[in-house]
């Protein structure tokens, strides 16, 4: 598979604080999630990672700033996403990085 990894991306980075006994549904109940986000322009990837006990990492890839931006503003009243967090999870931080690709 041939790859071409875009410069300047900006990455989201978002903590949560889930009990682990709401763990399995907290992930299961994430694709409807994922279907919205792949609707927003701009967006590249989202990766889930287990950091500790009760800690969660998610990492947002998206096009720039622009699209970053943009997504915030659908993301903040998006009805799947706040019934998604408000079922299984505290909200803890959010960070942006820009990535940028050195060849």
């Amino acid at each position: 598979m041939n790859k071409t990894i875009e410069t300047n991306q900006v990455i989201e980075l978002i903590r949560f604080e889930v009990a682990p006994q709401l763990a399995d549904s907290f992930l299961e109940s994430r694709s409807q999630v994922d279907e919205f986000v792949k609707t927003l322009n701009g967006h590249i990837a989202t990766e889930i990672t287990h950091v500790n006990e009760t800690e969660w990492l998610m990492l947002i890839r998206w096009a720039d700033d622009v699209a970053l931006k943009a997504a915030q503003v659908q993301t903040a009243s998006a009805a799947v996403i706040n019934e998604w967090i408000s079922r299984h999870a505290t909200f803890i931080s959010a960070e942006t990085l820009v990535v940028k690709y050195v060849a």
